[in-house]
């Protein structure tokens, strides 16, 4: 009777052992479970601080190449100046006003948001002195973020060949006064959504393009 009943504690403390042994493996796994969790959220964290501090370190990078070139220096002979690709940000300067021998400014594949300092959209001309670039013959803004209407303004560049403002956002109605200039050859304004013309504009349009298939709306 002894042996047996001592038969049973052994079958007794062998479960128990045994209901030990997997629970203390189920708390490891859980553990384990319970750090790579942590271990993931940590990862993603830093990640996204990481991308943070890119972020901030590329803006700051694109204010300071901005402010490189927002009161450029007498350059009475310069003639082209072109500045794709560069992550430009905000509005262009005034200080483009100076550069009175441009023939082309290339301000594409950026981030601008306006054509003038404080604005949303294209300013009024006066507000960057363009009318002073009287050489001007092609200006190109395409693949910005520039909002808003064409400004009438835009008439002061009477010399202009090429105005290349399309995948921006603008919006509204090409303004009529945009038939004044006779000189054009290339008008894009593709991938504006929200552009659409008025009468003078579409027939100063339709005239012009029996001369040349470049206008695109």
């Amino acid at each position: 009777e002894e042996e047996e009943e001592g038969e049973e504690a052994k079958i007794e403390r062998l479960k128990r052992e045994y209901e030990e042994k997997k629970a203390s493996e189920a708390a490891e796994q859980e553990r384990r479970r319970i750090e790579a969790i942590e271990g993931e959220k940590r990862l993603i964290a830093e990640a996204q601080a990481a991308e943070e501090r890119r972020l901030v370190e590329e803006k700051r990078e694109a204010e300071e190449t901005l402010q490189r070139y927002a009161d450029p220096p007498p350059c009475g002979k310069l003639r082209e100046l072109r500045l794709t690709r560069n992550r430009l940000t905000g509005a262009v300067p005034m200080g483009y006003g100076k550069l009175t021998n441009l023939v082309r400014l290339d301000l594409g594949s950026n981030k601008l948001t306006g054509l003038g300092t404080g604005s949303s959209a294209l300013p009024g001309v006066g507000d960057l002195e363009w009318h002073k670039l009287t050489r001007l013959r092609h200006l190109d803004v395409s693949r910005n973020k520039i909002r808003g209407p064409i400004p009438p303004g835009i008439v002061a560049l009477e010399g202009l060949h090429v105005l290349r403002l399309e995948t921006n956002k603008l919006t509204g109605k090409i303004p009529d006064v945009v038939s004044r200039l006779q000189n054009l050859e290339l008008l894009d304004l593709s991938g504006n959504d929200g552009i659409f013309l008025r009468d003078e504009s579409a027939k100063w349009l339709r005239r012009t393009l029996k001369k040349t298939t470049l206008a695109k709306i």
